[in-house]
Order: C-alpha cells, then structure tokens, then sequence
C-alpha cells in the first residue's frame, strides 16, 4: 500500500505524498514495520536459533528508532500528518485508544 517505503526519509509532494489513512494505516502508522518486528525474530525462532534473537533484538531496536525519526520528520514536513498521529496512537505496535 505504501509506494513510498524507501530506506531515505524525505517527502515527495511532486508525487502525491500524502497521508494514508485506509487499510492497516487506519491501526497503526507504520505497518511494514510492525511486520518486520514480528517476522524477524519469528524468522529466528523458526530455524531454532536462540543466538539468533541477538541481532533480530538489534533490528527490532533500529526499526522502533526509524519509526519515531519518521514520526517526527513527516509531523514537520507532511501536512495533516500531526492529526493522523493524534488518531492514529499506534506507531510500530497497535494500541487501543479507549474514548469515554
């Protein structure tokens, strides 16, 4: 869903770059990155490599830092994103968001 998934943070209003608030966006910002969260330490477990959990510990750690840099650049730069934050409180991980 999201054609602007790309290892460099930058915004693209030549191209459209807006706010996805459809699909798994309406849950949580950063679906491919929940994703990752899940399927590498998964991946290591799966091949039965405790030691493996070492450096998917490690890549679940930078993935959760990209997010909130990401997070904080498009709340500068995307506009409408500091509304879809407000929204949308899940970043990496879905959060419920009870309204009373």
């Amino acid at each position: 869903m999201n054609s602007f998934y790309s290892p460099v943070i930058y915004f693209q209003a030549e191209l459209g770059h807006s706010v996805v608030t459809r699909g798994p966006y309406r849950i949580l910002r950063h679906p491919a990155y929940f994703a990752n969260i899940v399927a590498i330490p998964a991946s290591a477990l799966a091949i039965g490599s405790w030691i493996a959990l070492i450096p998917a510990t490690i890549f679940c750690a930078i993935t959760v830092w990209r997010a909130r840099r990401e997070d904080a650049f498009l709340k500068q730069n995307l506009p409408g994103y500091k509304d879809y934050m407000e929204s949308v409180p899940g970043g990496v991980l879905p959060r419920l968001s009870f309204k009373l």
